[in-house]
């Protein structure tokens, strides 16, 4: 049985490099890669305000960018990351029966879920943050429960876990763009849990712990969530819309079923054998994944939200375009993987359903890794090198659907072989931007095209400009959708 685990594990190290191999970055990692010394985004935001157009004064932080490339080596920067990330995860997660047994063998069996997992598979390929977000919510989910601190008296246990634990959920939330501040309130609900722990006598879980432990702890848990719904930011700019909660079912299945149950095979835990000790130990846990679940829920619905009105996209295709959200749900993967271990006691692993599991998600697994991010903006950013001289921008014609992420992947050739200063537009194809472009007009919450000489017309739209001849152009890779892409310069120019 062990020998059928490692050759899966075999099956998910051949994946993990077929993604690296196949994938340029992805368009989130471009974004990230594009920010200039300050941490700024060099061409203003991609969450614009005129929903039309681009403005590179409206540049907002991306301080996330520092996470995903500590050392400053860009693209490869990106890869060492993820790859030590998700190395890291997999030792991690194929250790968790020796949490239980110190004498219990590394399990290949567990270590392949994540190599399998087809969301870990699109996050490596494309530099995506998912593996080093797994790890930090590892961390700061499973200090409380590490066999090297259960053995500690509650006294020593209590102060290194609420730091360790306060410090990852401080560096998760870095990771993904927000106040790291916010992780005090981690560090308070770990302060509660050891209080509750205390008053039932030192035992390890929330059943056990004292009743108005398990209130506050519960209370708190529900703050996070109204918290995190109400407060600043997506959430709330969608719940002022209205319309947000339509997505929130969605966005559960998405998360839970989609890359829980599905994608890490957990579905193969449910029904099988546990121990009163088991659901002791891992309820608690459960209780805080549930929660957790909730909140992540919430603000993928919000996402879904507030980029659908932005792009004026009927609900169903949003989801479409942005299905990959429920990958922010892999934070949750290393504590759901424990409590369902956990749950089984001294059981051994349900090897055949997972080997079942494994069947049913490889295709999803090889189409994840084997697919890959294609772009056609690099060679388009090629092309214009040509006609670009000392103070010339670029404008990018794309309908508004990803449009600023698809100008910024144009970032890694024009920053280094282009001009100095040169500034990237977008704007829809029914923006108005011909006056602009022609008159010099200024518009609110849009960028001066008055510098434009290159303009971009992503793959099949119809974009005819009086006086500008095409003088390049290029097919998109069929993954992309096809199409030619076309490079339009002033009458003048060649």
């Amino acid at each position: 049985m062990e020998e059928r685990g490692r050759r899966w594990l075999a099956v998910g190290v051949l994946l993990v490099v077929v993604a690296l191999v196949r994938n340029a970055p992805g368009l989130d990692t471009t974004l990230l890669l594009a920010v200039d010394e300050d941490g700024q985004a060099p061409w203003g935001s991609a969450r614009t305000v005129d929903p039309l157009a681009s403005d590179p004064d409206s540049s907002t932080s991306l301080s996330q960018a520092a996470w995903i490339d500590p050392l400053g080596l860009g693209l490869l920067g990106v890869r060492l990351v993820g790859v030590a990330s998700l190395s890291l995860l997999a030792w991690g997660l194929g250790s968790l029966p020796r949490w239980r047994d110190p004498e219990a063998a590394w399990s290949p069996w567990l270590a392949s879920i994540v190599l399998l997992h087809p969301g870990m598979l699109f996050a490596v390929g494309r530099g995506y943050s998912e593996p080093l977000g797994a790890v930090l919510g590892g961390v700061m989910l499973l200090v409380t429960v590490h066999p090297a601190l259960a053995k500690r008296p509650l006294a020593q246990r209590a102060p290194i876990t609420v730091v360790v634990g306060t410090a990852a959920a401080s560096a998760l939330l870095a990771l993904k763009g927000l106040n790291p501040a916010l992780a005090l309130g981690w560090g308070l609900l770990l302060l509660l849990w050891f209080a509750a722990k205390a008053a039932g006598g030192g035992k390890g879980n929330l059943a056990a712990a004292h009743p108005l432990g398990r209130l506050l702890i519960i209370a708190f848990l529900c703050g996070v969530m109204y918290t995190g719904m109400l407060g600043p930011g997506s959430v709330s700019d969608a719940i002022e819309m209205g319309v947000w909660w339509v997505y929130v079912p969605f966005a559960v299945f998405d998360l839970f079923g989609l890359y829980l149950l599905l994608g890490a095979g957990l579905w193969a835990f449910l029904g099988t054998a546990s121990t009163p000790s088991g659901r002791r130990e891992g309820g608690s846990m459960l209780l805080v994944i549930a929660t957790l679940l909730g909140g992540l829920s919430a603000y993928v619905a919000a996402l879904w939200a507030v980029e659908g009105q932005a792009w004026d996209l009927a609900w169903w295709k949003t989801m479409v375009v942005l299905g990959n959200n429920g990958r922010h749900g892999l934070v949750l993967l290393p504590a759901a993987l424990w409590a369902a271990v956990q749950l089984r006691g001294d059981a051994p692993l349900p090897t055949e359903r997972m080997h079942l599991a494994f069947v049913l998600i490889l295709p999803l697994a090889v189409l994840a890794a084997a697919h890959g991010q294609t772009l056609w903006t690099d060679e388009a950013a090629e092309a214009a090198l040509p006609y670009l001289e000392e103070g010339d921008d670029l404008l990018l014609i794309h309908n508004p659907t990803l449009a600023v992420h698809w100008l910024y992947s144009m970032h890694p050739v024009l920053s280094v072989e282009g001009p100095e200063g040169l500034v990237g537009h977008w704007r829809a194809p029914d923006a108005g931007w011909e006056d602009e472009l022609f008159n010099g007009s200024v518009l609110p919450n849009r960028g001066d095209l008055s510098s434009v000489a290159v303009v971009v017309v992503a793959p099949d739209l119809d974009v005819a400009l009086e006086g500008w001849v095409e003088v390049d152009a290029g097919d998109a890779p069929w993954m992309n959708g096809g199409g030619t892409w076309r490079i339009l310069v002033p009458a003048a120019n060649p």
